[in-house]
């Protein structure tokens, strides 16, 4: 993978706002949208060349054997224009046998208004418009894994950073209740209390390097960015009315339903017209004869064709299925707009959340400090001060990441609702 796409780097800091504007310039599904485009123009020079694609030539020889007499026809085709040639001969005649040449033009005058390649045509850039859907949604997708592996190492390292530094205050802490212990001034159960917490810290902060180098590996792995010797910042609030962002989200998908309908559609008005209109073959050709003498002639020629009373079951089929994309787009569009109610009350949840926790943690952060007074004033006990150390905490890091949590939904609403479609 990284031979095909060099990694990407950066100076020391990194910001999200940084990697998800780089995401797009180096990843394997804007290769295959690549590749779908040169597909798709290899599809408008096929269904533009229409019948003018290439000569096309038939032979074949008929022996009579009682006869002993061969006859050979051959026919050359380019698009509207043809060569036919007969030849007929007996072996045993010196004579060349009888020969034919007809040159010709027939053009079909059903396809000069209205043809199956123009039908083709006209539904490729339909077409072409839902494969760039399909890519900006796999990006999107993308970005968003991004935001969300970006607010797993940012709750993983401030969590590592949190309890790395009172790991070290409990070990100054440790040492003093040993002193206290040993003089007798304090019960053994105040000592076990500390080193119970220093310890379950000590096995918390391995288990979270390891995470922290796991995440750090997916990001090469899965964004190809390398972050091994990088600095994320943290994620900043945005200031933005997500009210301009939310009417756009899901809005690529109802288009790319619409843009079925259309191909639907196109589908029926060419049925229709094929069923409606005849075939009327205007042509004009140029007859030559050679045997002894050379006779020729000159001949205009129109030929019309009509199948009448025909049930065409594949209009049949396609007007059902314009009825059902009808009431699929309905049911989508309602579902849309009850899922931008749903983003809206998601932010606003993550935003009450994010100021609740924000608020615990400082009171546990206060009472955690006034316990430890207390403790100093000989008023309880070290297994009161460790209650509520742990409380502080557990209350710090989920203040942390519900803060993560808003700011990445803001990121992830950025995302969903950017007009990059149009």
């Amino acid at each position: 993978m990284f031979l095909i796409f060099p990694v990407l780097s950066y100076g020391n800091n990194i910001t999200l706002d940084e990697m998800l504007n780089m995401i797009d310039i180096k990843n394997f599904d804007k290769k295959i949208y690549d590749l779908e485009i040169e597909k798709n123009l290899s599809k408008e020079k096929f269904y533009n060349l229409d019948s003018y694609n290439g000569v096309k030539g038939e032979a074949d020889i008929k022996y009579d054997y009682d006869k002993d007499k061969y006859d050979t026809n051959g026919k050359l085709t380019y698009g509207d224009f043809y060569v036919n040639i007969s030849k007929n001969k007996i072996s045993n005649d010196i004579d060349n046998g009888d020969s034919e040449i007809i040159c010709g033009i027939n053009k079909n005058l059903k396809n000069i208004i209205y043809s199956k390649s123009d039908s083709e045509l006209k539904k490729l850039d339909y077409l072409k418009m839902k494969d760039k859907f399909y890519y900006l949604d796999k990006l999107e997708s993308k970005k968003i894994d991004l935001i969300n592996l970006y607010e797993e190492y940012k709750n993983n390292e401030f969590e590592t950073k949190l309890k790395s530094n009172n790991l070290s205050k409990l070990k100054t802490e440790e040492k003093i209740l040993k002193k206290s212990y040993e003089l007798g001034a304090i019960p053994k159960i105040d000592l076990q209390t500390l080193q119970v917490s220093r310890e379950n810290l000590e096995i918390e902060l391995k288990i979270l390097d390891k995470n922290l180098k796991k995440i750090k590996d997916r990001f090469l792995y899965e964004f190809n960015i390398d972050i091994s010797n990088k600095t994320l910042a943290d994620i900043q609030v945005k200031q933005i009315d997500i009210s301009k962002y939310i009417p756009n989200i899901g809005e690529r998908y109802l288009q790319s339903l619409d843009l079925d309908r259309k191909i639907t559609i196109e589908n029926i008005n060419y049925l229709s017209y094929s069923n409606k209109v005849p075939d009327i073959s205007l042509g004009i050709e140029r007859k030559k004869e050679t045997h002894n003498n050379t006779n020729s002639e000159n001949r205009i020629f129109l030929k019309v064709s009509k199948d009448l009373f025909y049930y065409d079951v594949n209009l049949e089929n396609e007007k059902i299925n314009l009825a059902q994309q009808n009431i699929n787009y309905r049911k989508e569009n309602e579902k849309n707009i009850s899922n931008q109610l749903k983003i809206q009350e998601n932010y606003n949840n993550f935003y009450r959340n994010y100021i609740i926790n924000k608020n615990k943690a400082n009171l546990e952060s206060n009472k955690y400090e006034i316990m430890k007074k207390k403790y100093t004033l000989g008023n309880i006990t070290y297994v009161e001060v460790m209650d509520v150390f742990e409380d502080y905490l557990k209350f710090e890091v989920e203040a942390e990441k519900a803060k993560n949590l808003f700011n990445g939904y803001i990121y992830e609403i950025m995302v969903r609702g950017e007009k990059n479609h149009e």
